[in-house]
Parts: structure tokens; sequence; C-alpha cells
């Protein structure tokens, strides 16, 4: 809804990108921040819902970075993670650049597929392959350029982020 969308801090008009989860250090959040950096002149909005031992980094980031296009929120009980699923445009599936984790699938990825969401995946191994197959798009881990490029592509196409939320429900239905 509307107010949901204005709570996480979108403006009308804006693509909103959506992190939910732990901030821990193995998902990279401070470069999610930095590919937000390069979206602030335009309709793009990245939340960050969530708690963890990483997120003082991530404020910090986001504070030296001066994002006006960001906002973090403190974690939510599960019972709202589907209205915030469900005003969200795009959600975010980061992970560290470590082979430790290209064994690693976040749970979160199938809760985004379900809510029928574009995904982006900043992940590789085991994650990539599934999103892959689920439609959705996949970048390097920590590249937070090519991150800004797949954001800024899926925000200027809303009828392809349909398709991908379908495919991906689809997907997690099967």
């Amino acid at each position: 809804s509307a107010s949901t969308r204005s709570r996480l801090g979108a403006r009308t008009g804006d693509c909103l990108v959506l992190y939910a989860g732990t901030h821990g250090i193995s998902h990279a959040l401070p470069g999610v921040a930095d590919a937000a950096a390069r979206l602030a002149d335009e309709a793009v909005h990245v939340t960050f819902v969530g708690d963890g031992s990483d997120k003082p980094r991530l404020q910090r980031r986001v504070s030296e970075l001066r994002l006006g296009n960001v906002t973090l929120l403190p974690a939510v009980p599960p019972a709202d993670v589907a209205e915030m699923l469900s005003a969200a445009d795009i959600c975010l599936v980061p992970l560290r650049d470590v082979p430790l984790f290209a064994t690693f699938i976040p749970s979160k990825m199938f809760e985004y597929l379900a809510a029928g969401k574009a995904v982006i995946g900043a992940v590789t191994g085991e994650a990539a392959q599934i999103l892959r197959e689920a439609g959705a798009v996949i970048v390097p881990p920590e590249d937070s350029d090519t991150l800004a490029e797949a954001i800024r592509a899926l925000a200027a196409d809303p009828g392809l982020r349909a398709e991908m939320g379908q495919r991906g429900r689809a997907y997690v239905e099967r």
C-alpha cells in the first residue's frame, strides 16, 4: 500500500528496492549502499529492514555518503514481512564474495520469489543457479557498479519486473 511504501521511505514514483533480513558481515550491505549512491539522482529508493552485527557499519556508510535515497529500519515481526514485500518493487539477495558462500542458500530468496517480486541476487554458486532458474537477475557479489546498473535497468521496466515476479512465483510453486 502507499502508506507502507511511504513508511519504507519511498516517494510517489520511486522504484522501491528492499533488503529485509539480518544485517550480518556476510551480506555485504555497505556495498549495496555504494550502489544506492550511484542512483542518488534517480527515482530509486533503497530500504534496509533488519538488525545485525554489521548494521553500524552500514549506518556509517550511509551517513558518509549522505544518501537521501536510503532508509534504514529496525527488524520487524515476521507477520509484517509480507506487507513490506508486497510494497517493494525489487528485492535484493546480496552475499559477500567468499568461496564459502558458494554453497550457501539464503532462505529469504524463496520468500521474495514466492511474493512474486523481481529479485536481484548478488550471489554465486548454488544460490545463483536457483535464482537464474527462477528468472532473477544475477550480478557478481560485492560489485556495486553492476548492482546499480541492474537496479537501474529494472527500475525503468515495470513490465519486466512483473514478468520476473510471475516466473519466480511459478518456480517456487513448482
